[in-house]
């Protein structure tokens, strides 16, 4: 199974630095990186502002923003992450980039939609990344273990921006392709190895998840989405999300 960019570009970081050639923000991300694991949040995103801020390099530039947007996420800083997902993008289609692994680009797209799902009210913005993040996971779900997931996610994040819309029969439409891709069995077993500190790089919303494991029950899928309800449950720990811990626990123990 091919490594993620994220992965592949710490592996790449940590070794100039041990070398001494790492440049300074390339020493930024590392940085970050180990802040993000502390769980030191305000001080990562600190750090990616400077990386943004002196990095002139486009690519090196272009993962400083990147990585500021899911520092922002994980802070609900959903404007904030909107903005630095936009600029990164806007770099890599301009200079005709690839993302290098088609979940991380889904990955990333669901995130920015998410962002703006919450932050914007330019829904047609809204809905056109949102498509591309499940066009993205579509393409290549026979290669990435992790791409129904992120396909279930962006499905399910249009569902709520049709709903915002009043469209309940669209809405009910991305629900039902959402839980085609939530419900697959290895997408399940995938999640329940993800050991919940590492969700805080590898981010998605205890909301999302809470929303795959409904679909999965109103599919008749009762022990999906009871595995999905759980990891739900011990991310909402890991995160103290007390209003999401009662509303998983009510629906665990009905």
């Amino acid at each position: 199974m091919p490594n993620s960019p994220r992965k592949n570009l710490l592996g790449v970081i940590t070794l100039l630095s041990l070398l001494g050639c790492a440049t300074p923000g390339e020493q930024d991300m590392l940085t970050a990186f180990d802040q993000v694991r502390s769980h030191e949040l305000a001080d990562a995103e600190q750090t990616l502002s400077r990386c943004v801020a002196t990095v002139t390099h486009p690519p090196s530039l272009r993962q400083c923003y990147s990585l500021l947007a899911n520092v922002q996420l994980l802070r609900e800083d959903w404007g904030a992450a909107a903005a630095s997902f936009s600029r990164s993008f806007a770099m890599r289609d301009g200079g005709a980039t690839q993302e290098g692994d088609g979940s991380g680009s889904a990955q990333s797209l669901f995130h920015w939609g998410w962002a703006l799902l919450h932050s914007s009210d330019d829904d047609a913005e809204t809905r056109r990344v949102l498509e591309r993040a499940r066009q993205t996971a579509r393409s290549h779900l026979k290669l990435y273990r992790e791409g129904h997931l992120w396909l279930a996610a962006s499905s399910l994040a249009l569902a709520e921006l049709e709903r915002r819309q009043s469209n309940e029969e669209a809405a009910l439409k991305y629900e039902r392709d959402a839980a085609r891709s939530a419900c697959q069995t290895r997408e399940l077993k995938y999640l329940s190895q993800k050991d919940v500190e590492a969700l805080y790089t590898w981010y998605i919303p205890t909301a999302m998840l809470v929303q795959m494991g409904d679909v999965c029950a109103k599919e008749g899928r009762i022990e999906h989405s009871r595995q999905v309800w759980l990891k739900a449950q011990g991310q909402a720990k890991a995160r103290s999300e007390d209003a999401w811990l009662k509303l998983i626990q009510a629906r665990l123990n009905p």
